[in-house]
């Protein structure tokens, strides 16, 4: 393996959007065991097994963003992190208590192979993230992706089967089998117009029905079962599947958010109570959203690209349960076409629209509302914000949506408008939380 990663797919490509990936994971999560952080803290948090103090995971996690920012080897890398390391004692062999088992064992902290593959990684990850966006943005062009392996007597022979294996942009294969598929992963993505695929003689296959779900312990002790993603090749028979902990795509944080639902599901209700509260409290999106809104209206077309907008409150979940209208998940979601469809014409020239400053604040209509409505006639809420005396501003979502590629609905964000303040109060409307001023 080179002393570099190959970070930049494209010459000359500015890395705005893996620098994004790795200042979002500011939630720091202290871990004994890699396996305890699970897809969703892979891309929402950042963590380094048996880093337990969280002032060392933000010491190594701003010396990640510091050594992308500067283009750093990773020689530079252990060479700025190594001193600070072993001053504050993570460094070397060290006896700890396994908060699995309660025992005392000998671990191993810091060490310069563990810097090595901290931030081959982390580099790996972000730029993963970032490409797969550059992707996105390019696939009314570029509809076509195709499987790339390194080919050589590191291979791994489950990424070998993937080698050459062309799938639509749209297609579920990828939101599991985004590379990296696994640690020290070098395989990659290239996009193909049409003619391409048509010239090259190349087969579109299709993922459907051929990607199921694989029960793994990775973690012997705490003898928790993780699922893990399983494609079957159609013309072969066999099964690859991806590393455990990789079963996920960096790049699509959406989807990471509704799997966060789904693993909570395990918890009591108390758990899961708290997991939502959490969850509806974040505010990473709310930082991202101005400048995706940005992308996707200076674009002249939609190409179904997915955000996560918000979290339904505790009380707004259990509300719409009690009226026998019970969401499969909590997530927020939104698309390009719902964006696009604030800003229509005939929305502008009714005066209905809410201007672009506000549809860069939508997230806040989710976590900061003054009401949220059921509408009894169209059966989708209501996310209200008051704008003026007599006026107010609405997002409007459609609960369990079926998004392809997700095996569970999520919520959809339909649209968004002004309306006036006085006819929220018509008996179509149920208040599920918050009130109407």
């Amino acid at each position: 393996m080179p002393d570099t990663p190959d970070l930049h797919y494209a010459i000359g490509l500015e890395p705005k959007e893996a620098l994004r990936y790795l200042a979002g994971r500011t939630n720091y999560f202290p871990s004994f065991d890699w396996h305890t952080v699970w897809e969703d803290a892979h891309a929402k948090a950042f963590a380094v097994a048996k880093a337990m103090q969280v002032d060392v995971l933000k010491d190594i996690h701003g010396a990640v963003q510091d050594a992308m920012k500067k283009g750093m080897t990773v020689q530079e890398f252990r060479k700025s992190m190594e001193p600070t390391l072993q001053a504050k004692g993570w460094w070397g062999q060290k006896k700890m208590v396994d908060p699995g088992t309660g025992k005392e064992r000998m671990v191993q902290l810091g060490s310069p192979r563990r810097l090595e593959l901290i931030y081959r990684t982390n580099m790996a990850t972000a730029e993963s993230a970032a490409r797969y966006q550059d992707f996105v943005e390019s696939a009314p062009e570029r509809p076509f992706w195709q499987f790339i392996c390194v080919i050589d007597a590191h291979t791994r022979p489950t990424h070998r089967r993937l080698n050459g294996k062309v799938f639509r942009w749209d297609d579920p294969f990828w939101n599991t089998f985004w590379p990296p598929l696994d640690w020290g992963c070098r395989c990659g993505v290239r996009k193909l117009t049409e003619d391409q695929v048509k010239r090259m003689g190349l087969t579109v296959e299709s993922s459907a029905g051929r990607i199921t779900e694989e029960t793994r312990t990775p973690n012997r002790r705490t003898k928790e079962d993780q699922q893990i993603s399983v494609y079957k090749d159609p013309l072969t028979g066999e099964k690859v599947s991806t590393g455990l902990g990789w079963n996920y795509n960096p790049g699509q944080a959406w989807a990471l958010d509704a799997r966060s639902w789904q693993s909570a599901q395990a918890l009591p209700l108390a758990g899961r109570r708290t997991v939502l509260a959490d969850l509806a409290k974040n505010n990473l999106v709310a930082k991202v959203w101005p400048e995706w809104v940005d992308g996707i209206l200076a674009r002249k077309t939609t190409n179904g690209f997915v955000a996560t907008l918000g979290w339904m409150k505790p009380a707004v979940f259990e509300k719409l349960t009690e009226l026998g209208l019970k969401p499969e998940s909590p997530l927020i979601i939104a698309d390009d076409i719902g964006i696009r469809h604030t800003q229509r014409q005939k929305k502008l020239q009714r005066g209905q629209a809410i201007t672009i400053e506000e549809l860069k604040k939508l997230p806040s209509y989710i976590s900061n509302y003054d009401a949220v409505l059921y509408d009894k006639v169209n059966n989708n809420i209501l996310y209200v914000v008051r704008t003026a005396e007599t006026k107010a501003g609405k997002a409007v979502i459609e609960v369990n949506y079926n998004l392809r590629g997700l095996q569970q609905p999520v919520n959809l964000f339909i649209t968004a408008g002004d309306v006036n303040a006085y006819n929220l109060a018509e008996s179509r409307y149920i208040l599920l939380d918050g009130k109407l001023k």
